[in-house]
Parts: C-alpha cells; sequence; structure tokens
C-alpha cells in the first residue's frame, strides 16, 4: 500500500502534451494538408503526402502491403495542428486539474472491526464532481483527457485515478 497516488493526473496530461508539442513542432514544417494516395501498379501500399511542388519530396508515411485505406487516411488526419490543439487542450485540462483534483483514501465497510482491512491506496478525486477518477463518474472531463494523455504515452491506465 502506498501513502500517494503514482503521479498526479494533471502531470500526466503535462508530459503528454509536452511530448505530443515536440513532436507536433518537429513536422510543422509540412503544414500543407496530408492526403493519402491509393496503391500503385506495382504495389499493395497506401502513402501519406503532403502538396509540394519538388517531385521527389512529399512522401510522409508508407503503409505495410497489408494496409488498407483506413491506415493512411488515419495517419493523415494526424496532421501537426490537430496535435497542436490536442496538446493544448491537454495542457488546459492539466492547469484545472491543479485545483480541482486531490488525492485522498477511500474508506468502506471493509475498513470497520473486527475484519478491518490495512486500508486503501489513495486515489485522485474530482472536488467539484465528489468522485473518485477511478469510478468514471467524473463529469469534468479529467477521465477522459487522462484516458488521452495515457494513451498516448502508451502508459497502462491507473485504476487509482
Amino acid at each position: 500500500m502506498s501513502d500517494t497516488p503514482r503521479e498526479d493526473p494533471a502531470g500526466t496530461m503535462r508530459r503528454a502534451a509536452q511530448r505530443m508539442r515536440r513532436r507536433a513542432e518537429a513536422v510543422q514544417h509540412y503544414a500543407t494538408p496530408w492526403r493519402t494516395i491509393g496503391p500503385g501498379d506495382d504495389s499493395d501500399r497506401w502513402s501519406v503526402a503532403y502538396t509540394t511542388d519538388h517531385p521527389a519530396a512529399g512522401l510522409l508515411a508508407l503503409t505495410p502491403d497489408y494496409g488498407t485505406w483506413n491506415l493512411p487516411d488515419y495517419i493523415a488526419s494526424w496532421h501537426p495542428l490537430v496535435a497542436l490543439a490536442v496538446a493544448s487542450l491537454l495542457e488546459d485540462r492539466a492547469k484545472m486539474a491543479d485545483d480541482q483534483l486531490s488525492p485522498d483514501t477511500p474508506e468502506g465497510p471493509c475498513c470497520e472491526p473486527p475484519t478491518a482491512c490495512r486500508g486503501h491506496d489513495p486515489e485522485w478525486g474530482c472536488n467539484r464532481c465528489a468522485v473518485y477518477l477511478s469510478s468514471g463518474s467524473c463529469r469534468c472531463g479529467f477521465t477522459e483527457a487522462l484516458a488521452v494523455a495515457r494513451a498516448y504515452l502508451g502508459e497502462p491506465e491507473d485504476h487509482h485515478g
């Protein structure tokens, strides 16, 4: 059992936003609309490209031979401007989380003698909704923002908020 949750949700959202922003800014010079190009005569691969006057430039990604139009369309839709906007949303939600979220140690019937448990790990709770994030009942958008941040970072879901 731990005295505090592993990382505050605001910190997780900020880490994801920073990584997302860094990656998007690194490719922001490909600012023209991104598009997909269907397979050619000699391949089943789809391409993701940006518009350019230079015939040898413009290719951003190739899908595997077994790829379908879904994958390149998804890649093309994750344009740097989209990633920058999502990063800003995560940063805004992290600022709100600083004020509205706090760690708390839940108690329940199992905590009462004679069968008292040894306590519970602390969880992050929303002070505005008066619920733990792990309940999925927070109406402030922290649960969703935290899920986006963790998915982007490739981190497992933390059931203690």
